[in-house]
This record gives C-alpha cells, structure tokens and sequence, in this order.
C-alpha cells in the first residue's frame, strides 16, 4: 500500500493548493511621528557639521522663561532699594522659630489604648449520655468555685 505522497511523486501530480490557506501579507499603516525638537543650547555643544534647521519662535514666552525662580549670579544685582530690602513671606516654622513658641499638640491627634471589655464564655456543658461513655479521667469534677 502507497501514500497519497508516494503516489503523486510516481504520476508526477502537484500538490492542491487551497487559496484560503495562503497568508496574506501584513496591511500597515504608515507611522507618522512628531518632528525631533533639540534644545538650543544641546544644539550649541553638538560637534556635528549639520544641525537642525531652526523652529520658529514662539508667540509667547514660555512659563519657565517668564518666571525665573532661581536668578542667575548676574541677574541677583538689585535693581531698586525696594527690590534690596524685599524678602518673601516668612513660613509658620521661621515664625515659631523666631518667637520660640511650640508647635500646637491636637490631642485628638494621639492614639489611646483600646478599652474593650473582658470576654465572658460560657461553661462547658457536656450531656449526661456522653458524661457516662467518658473514661474517669476526663469526667467532668463537681468542684464548687
């Protein structure tokens, strides 16, 4: 007896395809990115020849420009007398610390012990059928408390 293989091979037949069978090729959709941004002063301090062409400024400053939270050592030169004496507001800490007051204790803030009340059981109570089955040692004893 032959197999279907063996077979085909000696009548020289192709092997049937089923069109369902075949993979078909993988439909993607092309993939859309942000152009690279490279901050100006990296741009500076690359060593290559082409750099980045140049975006177009902004309408408006960003925040982190517009407020500088850390001056620079030749930006700290006061302007003004005004702008001399002029500090922040002063925390709560500095002020207790200045006036050596304590710092407020809530007293709902603390933990307290937990009181619960004692657990009460109830007394073992075995039947009087099983009280007879029992070997002597484990009878219940009759000891007045």
């Amino acid at each position: 007896m032959k197999t279907v293989a063996e077979l085909r091979i000696e009548h020289n037949l192709p092997v049937p395809v089923n069109k369902d069978s075949f993979y078909r090729p993988i439909e993607r959709k092309p993939k859309k990115f942000n152009p690279l941004v490279i901050p100006k002063s990296l741009q500076e301090a690359l060593p290559f020849a082409s750099k980045p062409k140049n975006i177009p400024a902004r309408k408006r400053p960003l925040l982190e420009n517009r407020r500088a939270v850390v001056m620079k050592p030749n930006e700290r030169k006061p302007c003004s007398p005004r702008d001399q004496t002029w500090q922040g507001m002063k925390t709560v800490a500095e002020l207790r610390r200045e006036h050596n007051l304590p710092v407020p204790v809530n007293k709902d803030s603390f933990y307290r012990p937990i009181e619960r009340r004692p657990k009460k059981f109830n007394p073992l109570v075995i039947p009087k059928s099983l009280q007879e089955a029992l070997p002597f040692g484990s009878k219940p004893k009759n000891i007045p408390a």
